[in-house]
């Protein structure tokens, strides 16, 4: 009896990013917020409803966009009652309110992302009785896939396909995330400083200083949300198009090929769906996905496990001009810059002499590359109930264009020698909230893991589903 049994593996991946969590109209505080994953936990999923979760889905769309909608009216009434006090505590009450506001339109971005996916899975499976079967050959071209990405994302080349654009809004999302993070450390040792003062009215200079990165931040936001949605449709057509061939060729009773080692050194990993439920973060804040918040962890036995180098043409890291990426498992024998800039930043530029004479030397001359270098290990949680030890990464980044390396100003440095990282070694952290991927092989074995997906690849992996950078503050 042949058997669709494609079906449980593709629902976990449509439900894989979905954290639904239902706005009360009371909502105080986004950190009282819990997260609940719907799962199918039949092997066949038969009883699956497209047009419940639809339903479903739509209503906390509705739900929370009161919510916001009620939220944004209070900041009006704040925005206000500045214009006329110029007082401190209400400044903050506005940084307090903004910054609620935008991780609850994070999680609006997601449901909506979401809400694509079921219409798109709807569309192209339909039930037998045995389960669930793809549409393999109505799904669309990869060429008028690939139209619609290069309309929306106008990249800086031209030879690009969906993987590419994979690797593209996992960068970018990445990067508006760290830079959001920069405003918002400005604005906090702004209102540090505010405070301090014991100003009874504050003046406008400070006052527009504070705002202008609100602004900035509500901007980058605004970025990263269309990035979340805009970036659905394409995981969730890759998915059902992966599942569709191998559904095929289970009915055709065809080995398939092996999968070849991913260019640039690191093996690669396949997505998976029965991932555990995530641990607590290393923060007394949970924070909400997709968001940062700081904490503080003592790690053990951490090893390095893999570069990730993203290259593009501006002077800095702009998440609009990638160009492409690379990894590598070799990590420098010392933490200096020239080092740094020796190994990769010259790698990069061979990489773009190889593609032609002309564009090497515009890379060189105006482009960039972000290096992030990737350890993992345990870590003591502080903050869970119990305090326990997880699996956890720990994340160093840096950045260089032809006048050198540079490392962040809120960031801490490699250790002196990055191939022997010291533990225990005890930190403040800067974490990337529930970002990471459910998905096995690569680097982190045959059992499903939560996990860095660059380069294709599984690695670093963390078991509260988060990314983890040392913070110097």
């Amino acid at each position: 009896m042949q058997k669709w049994v494609v079906l449980g593996i593709v629902v976990l991946l449509v439900f894989s990013s979905f954290g639904f969590v239902f706005a009360q109209e009371s909502f105080q505080e986004v950190k009282d917020l819990q997260v609940k994953t719907e799962k199918c936990k039949s092997c066949s999923c038969q009883g699956f409803d497209v047009d419940k979760a639809l339903s479903e889905v739509n209503a906390k769309i509705e739900n929370l966009t009161k919510v916001i909608n009620q939220k944004e009216a209070e900041l009006q009434k704040l925005y206000a009652e500045l214009n006329k006090t110029k007082s401190v505590e209400t400044l903050e009450k506005i940084v307090k309110l903004e910054r609620e506001v935008q991780g609850l339109k994070i999680f609006l971005a997601t449901y909506q992302a979401d809400k694509e996916k079921l219409i798109f899975f709807k569309k192209y499976t339909r039930k037998t009785p045995y389960g669930l079967q793809i549409l393999y050959y109505q799904l669309p071209k990869e060429s008028e896939i690939l139209k619609e990405y290069i309309k929306k994302v106008h990249p800086v080349r031209k030879d690009v396909d969906l993987e590419w654009f994979q690797g593209y809004y996992l960068q970018a999302k990445e990067l508006i995330m760290y830079k959001r993070l920069l405003a918002d450390v400005e604005i906090k040792r702004k209102l540090e400083e505010l405070k301090k003062s014991n100003q009874s009215n504050l003046n406008d200079e400070d006052i527009q200083y504070i705002l202008k990165r609100l602004d900035k931040m509500k901007a980058l936001q605004e970025k990263l949300n269309t990035r979340i949605v805009d970036s659905a449709i394409l995981d969730e057509y890759l998915k059902l198009k992966i599942l569709g061939k191998q559904q095929v060729i289970k009915s055709q009773i065809i080995t398939p090929l092996s999968i070849p080692t991913n260019y640039g050194g690191l093996p690669i990993g396949y997505s998976c769906g029965s991932c555990i439920t995530p641990k607590p973060i290393l923060s007394y804040d949970q924070g909400i996905p997709g968001e940062h918040t700081l904490g503080y962890a003592t790690f053990y036995n951490l090893q390095p496990i893999g570069v990730w180098v993203g290259m593009y043409l501006s002077s800095t890291p702009d998440e609009d001009y990638y160009w492409g990426m690379y990894c590598t498992e070799y990590f420098p024998s010392t933490n200096s810059l020239s080092t740094i800039k020796a190994i990769y930043w010259e790698r990069a530029v061979n990489y773009a002499y190889d593609i032609s004479p002309e564009f090497g030397e515009d890379f060189e001359n105006g482009g960039s590359i972000q290096i992030k270098f990737f350890y993992d290990g345990t870590a003591y949680n502080y903050f869970s109930t119990p305090n326990g030890y997880q699996v956890a990464n720990l994340i160093y980044q840096y950045n260089c264009n032809k006048n050198g390396c540079y490392k962040s100003r809120i960031l801490k440095a490699l250790p002196s020698n990055p191939q022997y990282h010291p533990t225990p070694y005890s930190t403040y952290l800067y974490i990337y909230v529930r970002v990471l991927a459910c998905c096995n092989g690569g680097l982190v074995g045959s059992s499903c893991k939560w996990a860095n997906r660059h380069c294709s690849s599984c690695f670093a992996p963390d078991e509260s589903k988060s990314q983890n950078f040392p913070y110097e503050g």
